[in-house]
């Protein structure tokens, strides 16, 4: 997702429901991550389009229950089963838990990250102290032998 502190663009808001809903890695990018193409979740078909730039997403497929383009609240609506098409004070609630959980995974995989890069400097940190004591071990063995 890379900085969750983007989020106040329309891209980043549309990326983040996309993500909840469809899951991004599924998403069958085009053209440098500004579109995505998943099977319709309506219809079945590859027909699915988030174009992120603009903040649209919906089905392409003719005949479909879901419109070809919609805004954030109004996708968010079509996706949840728990709320009714229209309702935007519904949706906009949805995106705000939405956001928090995608801040809250931001956040506890920065954690992670940090942790593992900590790891790995006392991991190099120990080897350097094993390197070190093997050399001064063989400078002893070596004086004693003279």
């Amino acid at each position: 997702m890379g900085v969750i502190g983007t989020y106040s663009s329309r891209t980043e808001r549309l990326r983040i429901v996309c993500d909840h809903y469809l899951d991004l890695g599924q998403g069958l990018h085009e053209g440098s991550g500004k579109a995505a193409i998943w099977p319709c979740p309506a219809c079945g078909r590859v027909s699915f389009v988030a174009s992120f730039d603009e903040g649209l997403a919906g089905c392409a497929q003719e005949g479909c229950e879901i419109p070809a383009s919609m805004g954030l609240l109004e996708f968010i609506a079509y996706m949840d089963e728990g709320l009714e098409v229209g309702d935007e004070r519904g949706a906009s609630e949805k995106f705000g838990e939405i956001l928090e959980a995608a801040v809250r995974r931001e956040q506890e995989y920065e954690a992670e990250r940090k942790e593992r890069r900590r790891r790995a400097r006392e991991e190099r940190y120990w080897q350097k102290g094993l390197e070190r004591a093997r050399e001064s071990e063989q400078g002893c063995s070596e004086e004693r032998l003279f």
